[in-house]
């Protein structure tokens, strides 16, 4: 009984970002310095550097899997993003980028869950 309670509450799982596959594009990322906003129907970024819209219509250094950051598939869909972020701890610099997206409106009584995949280039 304890598992058919949880298969049920599993089973209404909502996905709420739009655009998580990073598909729905304006246009095919052409260039480091294309805004998130220019190239991704439901992203920009914040930060003063752009970060870099990677998707499989461009065969050349901004496509998937293949890039300027070396060769990595989509987590799901045909595309992804890359946003630099890095530190200096001897200066107490740091530089981060983030990506904001829309979300489809949800009850505020439900509880959200957030995931997020990455992978981490060390330079």
């Amino acid at each position: 009984m304890i598992m058919l309670t949880i298969l049920s509450l599993a089973s209404h799982a909502q996905n709420l970002v739009i655009d998580g596959s990073f598909e729905d594009t304006i246009m095919c990322p052409q260039m480091f310095n294309s805004s998130l906003k220019n190239i991704l129907e439901y992203w920009k970024k914040s930060g003063n550097i752009s970060g870099v819209a990677l998707n499989t219509c461009n065969a050349d250094k901004w496509g998937v899997p293949q890039n300027f950051e070396g060769y990595e598939n989509a987590h799901s869909g045909i595309g992804y993003i890359c946003l630099p972020t890095f530190g200096d701890i001897s200066t107490h610099s740091d530089f981060r980028q983030f990506a904001i997206g829309q979300l489809n409106p949800a009850p505020a009584s439900v509880p959200l869950v957030v995931k997020l995949k990455f992978t981490a280039i060390v330079a």
